[in-house]
């Protein structure tokens, strides 16, 4: 849990902020730190410049009111935890917190042991929802992003480096003919091929690099701000470095690690991921057909 808690109280009565204020004020371990907007369109700037924890809302706002005050918020911020102010019968509570508020406090009566509460859980609540979430993009083998984390993350990344006018390259990856290496060595072996393969691009790419695994035998990066020219000297390596793993003679077999690259072909002008996958596919197809380490010319 963090030293001090940011929170921002969305209300449009200054006295009601006060009092909320003062509550703050008087917690301990930890500290909070408030904010105040009198608006919803207020409140929204403030969420837009960062460091905000937490949400105090009102729901009968000047600019917005009721479920609408949930909506824009949470769907904008759904990353911060909303509290909501409403003195309404529990069955229409229930709706707030369908509606994506993390707990509802009466107006009236509220307490600072009440709102400590309320604040805590709803970080502690959403933080653990966020690691589950983060959870379900990781491979349990390799402990590289999954299918779905690859194109979810993928996906951002592609729109942010067209914005930005950045070149992109993808990097694909199989273990050909894995399935006979399973039914032949066993299935821990073809796991370790797997997580070697793995390895290898994790010492080859750069940190900032999307690298999954997004299929049983299959894995891949996302380059941001590399053409291709430097991609073909990174598939370079990554082939010497399956050459020298093979020389370590840690598996009965070569490591059948076979590797193509897809980029593109101006700034901007490319497809979308399926598409740079799928010519990286076809370049790897292409550069393996006489071998394993046959270099590809730009």
């Amino acid at each position: 849990m963090k030293d001090t808690i940011n929170v921002l109280i969305i209300h449009p009565n200054q006295n009601v902020c006060l009092v909320i204020n003062v509550m703050l004020d008087k917690l301990e371990m930890p500290r909070y730190c408030a904010k105040n907007a009198n608006t919803l369109r207020a409140g929204l700037a403030e969420l837009e410049r960062g460091g905000i924890d937490a949400v105090l809302a009102d729901l009968n706002l000047p600019d917005c009111k009721g479920f609408e005050v949930i909506h824009k918020i949470s769907s904008q911020f759904g990353s911060v935890p909303l509290i909501v102010f409403s003195d309404l019968d529990d069955k229409t509570a229930a709706r707030l917190l369908h509606y994506g508020a993390q707990d509802v406090l009466p107006v009236n009566g509220l307490a600072p042991a009440m709102l400590r509460r309320a604040i805590l859980f709803g970080v502690e609540r959403l933080a653990a929802s966020a690691d589950e979430r983060f959870l379900t993009l990781l491979d349990e083998l390799t402990g590289l992003y999954n299918r779905r984390g690859f194109f979810h993350i993928a996906t951002f990344l592609l729109n942010s480096a067209r914005r930005a006018k950045k070149k992109l390259s993808v990097i694909y990856c199989d273990l050909k003919g894995l399935q006979k290496i399973n039914d032949r060595y066993g299935y821990e072996k073809g796991n370790k091929a797997i997580i070697a393969c793995a390895d290898i691009m994790r010492d080859t790419l750069r940190t900032s690099d999307l690298i999954a695994r997004t299929g049983g035998d299959e894995l891949a990066s996302l380059l941001v701000e590399l053409p291709r020219e430097s991609a073909l000297k990174i598939k370079e390596r990554m082939l010497e470095k399956a050459l020298q793993f093979d020389a370590t003679k840690a598996l009965p077999f070569p490591l059948p690690l076979r590797v193509g690259i897809g980029s593109e072909p101006d700034y901007g002008k490319s497809s979308y991921i399926n598409d740079l996958l799928a010519q990286a596919e076809e370049d790897m197809k292409l550069s393996s057909a006489g071998g394993r380490a046959v270099k590809q010319k730009p």
